[in-house]
């Protein structure tokens, strides 16, 4: 293995010995070669550790911790990276075998810049392929991310200048990477590599989907906590962004009350529209969302939310 490793390619992972070797050959199998893979394990109780001393690849790092959370393993996996460009990849996810090729053509043919490289994704479920998501354009703004709900991924690229000034908030383990992305596409660029796929495999293992599938309250207030503690970070509490990061945190509940109307949740989704008050105030949405709750809770039918 060469000294330095142009990339170093992260996979935090917990008690997923069953779909880890599925990520870890997607980043052996890369025709760019010039990797470390360093794999955190952040606790598992499960076979991981015998899964990764099976692997011999010398470009394999394998760290094991006390049980953290994710943002506390992802850290550890920065600090412990040798190379110039750091990936994240999840346990359950797997990249394109050209995927590293493309973020190093982009990168040196920018003359290797300090700035987030953004690849697209593909989300998959049962092997079929749900819905693409392009990266952003390179001149999308912050305030642009924000008004469009967008939806970020962990999954991005960052030059080793950055995240050797930058860590995941250890305080959240929801959206805990979209408060760390945006706080960073505050100070550095961001250059979209299209070429470059990901893919995000849909299960019901999966941390979004053990989200959806039982709402709790609790979590929807760790979600808010974290997007509106963005506004400690100038210039997101100022007079462009506050509203709008305000907007993105009612949007988010919204998306969650539909959710919970959708699993017969009804006290949840009460609960949740009143809390919902604080962001923004819509009053047709909150009188519909208040009658199908009370239908809901009356006849303990699924209402079409």
């Amino acid at each position: 293995m060469p000294e330095t490793p142009f990339f170093s390619i992260v996979i935090p992972t917990y008690n997923r010995a069953g779909q880890l070797l599925s990520a870890v050959q997607s980043v052996l199998a890369q025709s760019f070669s010039n990797l470390e893979l360093l794999i955190i394990d952040d606790g598992s109780t499960d076979n991981t550790t015998q899964v990764m001393e099976a692997i011999t690849d010398p470009r394999v790092r394998y760290h094991r911790q006390e049980n953290s959370e994710r943002s506390a393993a992802r850290n550890r996996g920065m600090e412990l990276s040798r190379g110039l460009y750091l990936c994240f990849l999840d346990s359950d996810d797997t990249l394109h075998p050209d995927y590293l090729q493309h973020l190093y053509h982009t990168a040196g043919r920018e003359a290797f810049p300090v700035c987030v490289l953004g690849p697209q994704l593909h989300f998959i479920q049962d092997g079929k392929l749900l819905k693409q998501k392009a990266p952003f354009r390179r001149d999308m703004s912050t305030a642009e991310i924000l008004a469009g709900k967008e939806v970020i991924s962990v999954i991005q690229c960052i030059h080793r200048d950055i995240y050797t000034s930058f860590r995941f908030d250890e305080r959240f383990s929801i959206w805990e990477d979209t408060h760390l992305f945006l706080r960073i596409l505050i100070k550095y660029p961001y250059i979209p590599v299209p070429e470059a796929i990901a893919f995000v495999n849909m299960h019901s293992g999966s941390a979004v989907a053990g989200f959806f599938q039982r709402i709790r309250v609790s979590d929807c207030y760790r979600y808010t906590d974290a997007i509106l503690d963005l506004l400690r970070y100038p210039p997101f509490g100022g007079p462009e962004l506050k509203p709008l990061l305000q907007a993105y945190a009612y949007a988010k509940i919204q998306m969650i009350i539909y959710q919970a109307l959708c699993n017969r949740q009804y006290a949840e989704a009460a609960e949740l529209l009143n809390y919902s008050a604080q962001f923004g105030k819509d009053r047709i949405y909150t009188l519909k969302t208040r009658i199908k709750i009370l239908l809901g809770s009356y006849f303990r039918i699924h209402i079409n939310a």
